[in-house]
């Protein structure tokens, strides 16, 4: 890659949120995602996933986990917020036991780069 493509490539990551490469003639974008709105999350885990299905949720700033997420009393009002009960994955037995909101997590989506659910 000669240094204007790459001097281009990092102009189209840093300003319009793609990633570029050109290996040869071929120009791939791969689109970088910065964070996940309430929406997106909201989309992927109703109805099928909410307190159901293990994900397996990525961040930008901490290590990845895998766990549930519940839906409690508060549901709408952080959901609104972007906010999420997460149950970790070490707790998701005791909660299907006791359905104790008190054993999750709350986790901001704006951090959120990828959610997927965990084969078992």
């Amino acid at each position: 890659m000669l240094k204007k493509d790459y001097l281009r490539a990092t102009w189209y990551q840093r300003r319009c949120g793609f990633s570029l490469s050109i290996p040869g003639n071929i120009i791939i974008f791969n689109l970088i995602l910065k964070h996940m709105t309430n929406e997106q999350i909201d989309k992927f885990m109703q109805p099928a996933y909410l307190d159901k299905v293990a994900i397996q949720i990525n961040f930008k700033t901490r290590r990845s986990l895998q766990g549930i997420f519940i839906n409690s009393a508060d549901f709408n009002e952080l959901k609104v917020k972007n906010m999420w009960r997460i149950v970790s994955e070490s707790r998701i037995e005791e909660y299907k036991k006791t359905k104790d909101s008190g054993l999750a997590r709350i986790f901001n989506g704006s951090e959120m780069v990828k959610l997927g659910v965990v084969n078992s």
